[in-house]
């Protein structure tokens, strides 16, 4: 459901560019630099992924963040009759649990909420086999809205 900056455009201005300078910072390293470090990945998958973020113009992810931090589907989400399942990171840097919370506040009942500790932006990436499971668990198990 977005995220709200308190502080305006100032703020979010001042979140993206952090975000493009780890993403510098992790160029300079010699990783793909989205400003999301992904912990998990096996060496040849981080590479090939590496390179494909590094050929991303800056101007590309800096409108992706822009308007993934603007999207509100809060009312839409009200709206759905099926349970969802919400799945995410302690550490995300970029979607914080309290916003996650707030999201999964407004799912349909039945609705599933997980968190992994340590992990960050990409569960697909940094708990790959944890998260299959999970989905795996939640599609068996969950009786969808009729």
């Amino acid at each position: 459901n977005g995220r709200a900056f308190s502080g305006g455009e100032a703020e979010l201005n001042s979140t993206i560019d952090g975000l493009m300078a780890a993403r510098r910072e992790q160029q300079a390293r010699g990783m793909g630099g989205d400003g999301i470090l992904a912990r998990g990945a096996g060496d040849e998958w981080l590479r090939l992924l590496a390179n494909d973020m590094r050929a991303a113009p800056e101007q590309r992810l800096r409108g992706s963040l822009r308007s993934m931090f603007a999207i509100r589907l809060g009312q839409r989400m009200k709206t759905l009759t099926m349970p969802v399942l919400l799945a995410g990171g302690d550490a995300d840097e970029l979607i914080p649990v309290a916003s996650m919370l707030e999201t999964w506040a407004l799912l349909p009942p039945g609705s599933g909420l997980h968190f992994w500790h340590g992990v960050s932006h990409s569960p697909n990436v940094d708990c790959p086999e944890a998260l299959a499971n999970l989905l795996q668990r939640f599609v068996e198990k969950t009786i969808p809205a009729r």
